[in-house]
């Protein structure tokens, strides 16, 4: 089974683990559990109360991945170094998953994308609030994209973002209720 290449680290400035750093860990821990899992979704949210330096620090991530052969999904979590199963289940329906290999974009630069392109203005109006990044299949199941939402509780407002996860391209913004 191959390997997928794993595109180069992140930037420096970003603190804390990024998506990639952490599927680097969590790769072989997956490939252990079937030789031929493949990523599903990743995803991390940062607590409640986050402003914009700790948005720019990195969680903990959860990686899901299907394996074809068994017909099953299993869960991990990525902590600093450590990774762990949560679950393994059946899968009802078969996946078709893009290929990894399109997955170029670290979170890191997501984030700060979503900030720059209007989530710092939605932090000043909103204040402390949820960051939710996943990187999933588009609706068409071609590429990986992430989507970045930020949730103001006090305010009861979203800011969400889709980026291409190859190119880095914004693909969507939204900003609820508008």
């Amino acid at each position: 089974v191959a390997v997928p290449v794993v595109p180069p680290a992140p930037t420096q400035s970003f603190r804390g683990e990024t998506a990639l750093r952490a599927y680097v860990l969590v790769r072989d821990k997956a490939l252990a559990w079937q030789p031929d899992a493949q990523l599903a979704h990743v995803t991390a949210t940062w607590p409640e109360g986050s402003r914009r330096d700790a948005l720019l620090q990195g969680p903990a991530w959860e990686f899901a991945f299907y394996s074809p052969g068994t017909g099953t999904a299993a869960r991990f979590t990525v902590v600093g170094d450590e990774v762990n199963l949560l679950v393994e289940q059946p899968v009802s329906q078969p996946l078709a998953l893009p290929a990894i290999g399109g997955w170029q974009v670290d979170s890191d630069v997501a984030v700060r994308q979503t900030l720059e392109a209007g989530g710092d203005n939605f932090l000043e109006r909103a204040g402390a609030t949820t960051m939710t990044a996943s990187l999933r299949p588009d609706e068409e199941n071609v590429r990986f994209v992430w989507f970045i939402s930020l949730y103001g509780p006090y305010t009861n407002r979203t800011f969400n973002t889709t980026i291409d996860a190859a190119v880095g391209d914004i693909i969507a913004m939204e900003s609820l209720p508008e």
